[in-house]
C-alpha cells in the first residue's frame, strides 16, 4: 500500500484501533487487509469479478489496498481479527462495494 493510503486510513480511524479502541503511538498502529491479499484471493476475485484487463499488480493495488479493505489496528491479535476472507457473504459483499468505486 502506498504511503498516502496508509495515512488517509490512519486518519480515516483517528489514529485509533477500530476492534479494541486503543490508542497507542503511530509507530504501533498497523493497517489490517479485511481480505489479505496472496493467490486464493487473486484466483477468487479473477474468477468472480470483471477484472479482465486488470494484472495481478493492479487488483493489488486498487482492490486489496483499496481503503474500504483496510482498518487501522494496533496488534496482530486485532489485526487477525479482521480477515474476513473465509466468510463468503462478507468477502464478496465488501469486494462488491470496492468494485463499485473502481
Amino acid at each position: 500500500m502506498t504511503p498516502e493510503t496508509r495515512n488517509y486510513v490512519l486518519m480515516r480511524d483517528c489514529y485509533t484501533c477500530q476492534r479494541c479502541g486503543k490508542n497507542v503511538y503511530i509507530s504501533q498502529l498497523q493497517i489490517a487487509h479485511r481480505i489479505k491479499s496472496g493467490k486464493g484471493t487473486l484466483n477468487h476475485i479473477k474468477k468472480n469479478f470483471s477484472v479482465d484487463k486488470m494484472t495481478d499488480k493492479d487488483i493489488k493495488e486498487n482492490i486489496i489496498d483499496h481503503p474500504l479493505n483496510l482498518v487501522t489496528t494496533c496488534s496482530l491479535k486485532c489485526n487477525d481479527s479482521f480477515n474476513v476472507f473465509n466468510n463468503p457473504v462478507e468477502r464478496d459483499k465488501l469486494l462488491n462495494k470496492i468494485m463499485d468505486t473502481l
